[in-house]
């Protein structure tokens, strides 16, 4: 992914690819920011580790903090644990030099830290409110909002920071995987699937993009060009095993109303959750566990599994 340097401004203070200024940051520093936001914004499979592994390197970077505290967010659940706990306190001890921009990720953060999602939503959503070309605002935001039920907002975020994106400006891209996502899970989903292949005309491999222009052709109804596309854009998810698995969930959970001993096969092959699942791999088993019973497989053992594996999630524990 290519992206305009960050800009060191007369007074030595360094920015991100996007001209926000960096608390603790050298050039390098905020390129490597640059490309964790990136990662981030795409659903890298490797992006919270890449987030983890920046904080540690640049312990007075603020924004890294944030972003490394933040990762289990976007990322799978293992992503949190103490290498993001200790960038949380790195965050606390770093806030009396943020800037007005960086304090509200901080209040965000804190929110999200107290298992306050509908808070951390909004914190990050006034981020993005004030500084729209906030990218890792408008990720965080978008994520936390679809956490909290925040449909509308999934939206409504991403269409005010649009018209401060001009095409040339680095990064647009990312956004507009973003705003894709938003215009689908609010049934806009002719312009969701425009602007997601927008996204991915400029990066192939922006899985979050390929993602949200699936959720588009589904909910239009185009259910055969939905299959399709999953094996057209697999090179923008196949790596990333959260993303993967995801995209498996769907196909079984469209199989299921076609072919149930197909959509079977795909389920056992790559949906069942297995020990260490997360919670999102859990509620995309369990999706198609039910429509797999629906369809009158008899599921009787898996759902035992898979209730034995929500018991051990919800009480903070796994096979592994």
């Amino acid at each position: 992914y290519k992206r305009q340097a960050p800009r060191s401004l007369p007074s030595g203070i360094v920015t991100d690819a996007q001209h926000h200024e960096l608390t603790g940051a050298d050039p390098a520093g905020a390129a490597a920011f640059d490309a964790v936001v990136a990662a981030l914004a795409r659903l890298d499979g490797d992006a919270g580790r890449r987030a983890l592994t920046l904080a540690a390197a640049a312990p007075g970077l603020l924004m890294a903090q944030v972003a490394a505290a933040a990762a289990g967010l976007v990322g799978p659940e293992a992503e949190l644990g103490d290498a993001a706990a200790a960038a949380l306190d790195r965050v606390l001890m770093l806030v009396p030099g943020a800037t007005p921009r960086e304090a509200g990720h901080v209040a965000a953060l804190a929110a999200w830290a107290a298992g306050d999602i509908a808070g951390a939503a909004a914190g990050w959503g006034e981020v993005a409110a004030q500084w729209p070309r906030d990218l890792l605002a408008l990720t965080l935001a978008q994520h936390a909002d679809g956490l909290a039920g925040n449909r509308a907002d999934l939206r409504r975020r991403l269409r005010h920071a649009l018209p401060h994106w001009p095409a040339g400006l680095a990064g647009r891209d990312l956004m507009m995987g973003l705003l894709a996502y938003g215009l689908a899970e609010t049934d806009d989903c002719n312009w969701a699937e425009e602007a997601g292949r927008e996204a991915l005309a400029a990066d192939p491999g922006n899985g979050w993009a390929a993602h949200a222009v699936l959720h588009a052709l589904e909910n239009a109804g185009r259910h055969d060009e939905a299959l399709a596309w999953l094996e057209a854009s697999r090179a923008a998810w196949a790596a990333n095993p959260r993303l993967a698995r995801h995209h498996q969930a769907h196909r079984a959970a469209r199989l299921a109303t076609t072919d149930p001993r197909a959509a079977t096969a795909a389920y056992d092959r790559g949906v069942a959750a297995g020990p260490g699942a997360g919670t999102a791999d859990l509620i995309d088993a369990t999706g198609v566990a039910w429509r797999l019973w629906l369809a009158g497989i008899d599921m009787r053992q898996r759902a035992g599994t898979l209730a034995m594996l929500w018991d051990l999630r919800l009480k903070g524990l796994s096979l592994i």
